[in-house]
């Protein structure tokens, strides 16, 4: 396998290339490697398990004869690099990430994707946010990419290659976003994370039913970057802490949280708390040991059903 004569490498879950259903069990975990120093490869077939971070710029940098590369249905975030563009003629799925950029150099390699560049544009490749085709991308006249409709989450369809309208919806997927999102590699503790189906048993969750997530503990656990909007869809959520973990936390859709009364965000570097007046349903709220400073926010007036709010040692 790390022999630089390799022209075929095999790691997807499916014991059928062409199968749109996932295999359960185990996956690949961690961030997409380079293979820049495998100049002979022909196929990449890694579809299907649960690689996170972005696609490395440096990718398939010495590639020479690379036909096919499959990255579908994997955790992969940002932009598609756009030194992929260099190529001229590849087959690559990328739908079924979380991918947000796809720059518009890519729809004119027209010999891409077997040529259906030339025929169906950007949408050979991928559908674009706000849309969405049962494959993630047109491969034929009857998987065109379709328009979502407008709702009032502004979350649907929010990602190039979306197979649906309904974005991240269940737990597990939500989930793996914040693993994503927060760089779970490097946590001091991710034990089971990313590697058994039950995420029950993943450090820091504990279910409700054995089903439903209720609450995530993951405080001075090294999460780094932004958790995703989406954790607050997880429905039956009533604890979040965080605390301790240098995050840039945002509210924004906090009020999809409605069973949520328990939020930890001490020492995460916190400086401001726009959108938490949103959270109707807090009864803790733990801000101490943050950046905030000026006038007392008034936003925190709001939270009619608040018994504990603690902001001791801001700036």
């Amino acid at each position: 396998m790390h022999d630089s004569r390799a022209r075929y490498l095999i790691l997807s879950t499916n014991s059928s290339l062409r199968t749109i259903f996932s295999k359960n069990g185990p996956k690949l975990s961690g961030p997409l490697p380079t293979f820049s120093n495998v100049p002979n490869l022909e196929g990449l077939y890694l579809d299907y398990n649960h690689l996170v971070g972005t696609i490395p710029s440096n990718f398939l940098k010495s590639s020479l004869k690379t036909e096919l590369i499959t990255l579908s249905h994997n955790l992969l975030t940002g932009e598609v690099p756009v030194e992929l563009a260099v190529l001229d003629d590849l087959n690559i799925e990328m739908e079924g990430n979380k991918i947000t950029q796809l720059d518009s150099r890519f729809c004119e390699n027209l010999s891409w994707m077997n040529g259906l560049v030339e025929d169906y544009g950007c949408d050979a490749l991928m559908c674009e946010p706000g849309y969405h085709s049962v494959y993630g991308r047109q491969n034929t006249t009857n998987s065109a990419c379709q328009k979502c409709a407008v709702s009032d989450d502004n979350g649907t369809s929010p990602y190039w290659g979306s197979t649906s309208c309904e974005g991240v919806v269940n737990d597990r997927e939500i989930l793996e976003l914040l693993y994503s999102e927060t760089k779970g590699d490097g946590w001091y503790n991710n034990d089971n994370w990313m590697m058994t189906d039950n995420i029950c048993d993943w450090y820091g969750v504990e279910c409700r039913d054995g089903v439903s997530v209720q609450a995530i503990r993951l405080g001075a656990n090294n999460l780094v970057g932004t958790p995703p909007k989406e954790i607050f869809h997880l429905r039956q959520l009533h604890t979040l802490w965080l605390h301790s973990n240098p995050i840039d936390f945002k509210f924004e859709g906090i009020g999809k949280a409605q069973n949520l009364i328990d939020l930890r965000l001490d020492s995460t570097g916190l400086f401001d708390v726009y959108g938490v007046e949103d959270a109707a349903t807090l009864i803790k709220l733990d801000l101490k040991f943050n950046q905030l400073s000026g006038p007392f926010p008034t936003e925190l007036l709001n939270l009619g059903k608040l018994e504990s709010l603690s902001l001791t040692e801001n700036r």
